[in-house]
């Protein structure tokens, strides 16, 4: 997440469970976070192969 003053912008790196995930669900999937907080402008959802083992520091 970055912080740019009045706003936050958030980038969320996810694991699909399957091999075909839709653009309309990695746009589904960015709501829950844009509800978190009023100063969250803006979420980038990314889909990845794994989580690197460092993510979690």
């Amino acid at each position: 997440m970055r912080d740019e003053g009045q706003v936050f912008h958030a980038e969320v790196f996810v694991t699909p469970l399957s091999n075909s995930v839709t653009l309309e669900q990695l746009q589904q999937s960015s709501q829950p976070v844009n509800h978190l907080d009023l100063k969250i402008q803006d979420v980038v959802v990314i889909p990845i192969r794994a989580i690197p083992h460092f993510a979690d520091q």
